[in-house]
């Protein structure tokens, strides 16, 4: 306590008061309070380091420390075989993130042969999700995009199942496959994507898939489903008040009309767009209005 530090001062001089304070219940001698201090001042320790019954203690949270522990939890034989996956899967993660991509896979590994003899389908689908996201970033679009969909059937035998998981495995795969250019697979992936994040109330995600999705369907030439796809982007994204999102959907409707050369056409759907966001904000706070399932419509 506390996680953020207005005023060193006050704080110090709070603390100092309540350590000193004589609580009445005996019950209360053995209760201990851990509080942090500011940095680098030291505010804290300053007022209280004659206090009794007072100890400091400094904490190194470095990112190396962080990694220096997690790698002696993982190979520390005695812990729980578990706990030591889980140091693995926070390493990879970091390594990851830091594009150390061999020694990411090297643990994803780890995970995932711990994963399948457990029986953990939803671990396993993690595992090879982020492998596969590793080798994508080490250049290995092939093998990253195997992997992510042999992580589909695992997560969907999960129980729940885990519908996190299988978003980011279907944004993975819609990204990759529109990155290759094979639209139809990016269309299904990004479709599917969106239905997770519907079931995750997280409208903003669901806007993303969109705009991919739209571009996929367009380059089929599967014109009605684009603009479909489009409109309705621009009307959720208006009612949720997301103004950024909002103004790109409705400029790649445009781009769309000018290249026509339909402005009737345009000048309709704009307004069709205003209407329904009008139409839809009085009937309903913002935060209540999440799109539907309905192939893309919005609630």
């Amino acid at each position: 306590m506390p996680t953020k530090i207005e005023n060193p001062q006050i704080y110090a001089e709070f603390i100092d008061q309540l350590s000193r304070h004589e609580l009445p219940f005996p019950w209360c001698h053995n209760v201990r309070m851990i509080v942090r201090d500011t940095y680098p001042e030291k505010t804290l320790a300053s007022r209280t380091i004659a206090t009794p019954r007072v100890r400091f203690v400094e904490v190194d949270f470095s990112p190396d420390a962080i990694r220096r522990s997690l790698e002696e939890d993982a190979g520390n034989d005695r812990l729980p075989l578990e706990d030591r996956v889980n140091c693995s899967l926070v390493l990879a993660g970091i390594d990851q993130s830091h594009a150390r991509y061999d020694r990411a896979i090297q643990q994803y590994e780890i995970v995932h042969k711990y994963a399948a003899a457990t029986g953990n389908t939803a671990l396993a689908a993690i595992a090879l999700n982020g492998a596969g996201e590793s080798y994508r970033g080490a250049g290995n679009p092939d093998l990253a995009g195997e992997l992510f969909q042999a992580a589909i059937a695992p997560a969907s035998l999960a129980p729940g199942p885990p519908v996190p998981v299988l978003l980011n495995l279907y944004v993975n795969l819609g990204s990759l496959r529109f990155e290759q250019k094979r639209w139809a697979e990016a269309e299904v992936f990004y479709q599917g994507a969106s239905e997770f994040a519907l079931l995750l109330h997280d409208p903003g995600q669901r806007l993303s898939c969109w705009k991919f999705l739209g571009e996929a369907q367009n380059e089929q030439s599967k014109t009605e489903a684009a603009l479909k796809t489009w409109t309705n982007g621009a009307i959720v994204a208006g009612i949720l008040r997301r103004d950024q999102e909002h103004n790109e959907f409705r400029e790649r409707l445009q781009q769309h009309y000018t290249r026509a050369a339909d402005p009737n056409g345009w000048k309709g759907v704009s307004e069709s767009i205003e209407n329904e966001i009008t139409t839809r904000s009085m009937a309903q706070s913002p935060t209540e209005i999440i799109p539907n399932a309905d192939g893309g419509s919005p609630s």
